[in-house]
């Protein structure tokens, strides 16, 4: 598994959302300086998080984007499966996944579900306000 710039970023936008709350809303252009990354990347981004209701826009002069819960209720593991789908290791432990032929026989899936836990475990043992 690789976690695109999509997730890292989605991650460091909300990061830099709760490291910067003084009460305003902060533009995305102001992230993107701080981020160093392209604004016009930065604003799909935001717009998941936004559509998912992690962050609140508020259009106009002083409008931007603040985060709706505080920053200990944002997981990692949250924000990176909003943005990439499934974190699952192999195919066949994907949700929807239709039964592997040889889901009775095969002699790597203990490692696969091992894997899988292990991510799941650390990307849902750290939050937003650990990070800060």
């Amino acid at each position: 598994m690789k976690i695109s710039t999509k997730g890292r970023y989605a991650v460091r936008v909300m990061l830099d959302l709760a490291k910067h709350n003084t009460g305003e809303c902060i533009k995305v252009k102001e992230i993107a300086e701080r981020q160093g990354v392209s604004e016009k990347y930065l604003e799909q981004i935001i717009g998941v998080l936004n559509k998912a209701g992690y962050v609140k826009s508020v259009r106009g002069a002083q409008g931007g984007y603040r985060l709706v819960k505080e920053p200990e209720e944002y997981t990692v593991g949250m924000i990176l499966r909003l943005t990439e789908g499934s974190l699952a290791p192999v195919a066949c432990l994907e949700t929807d996944a239709e039964a592997c032929d040889r889901v009775d026989t095969c002699e790597t899936l203990a490692v696969w579900k091992e894997l899988q836990n292990a991510i799941n475990r650390v990307v849902d043992g750290v939050t937003i306000a650990d990070l800060l």
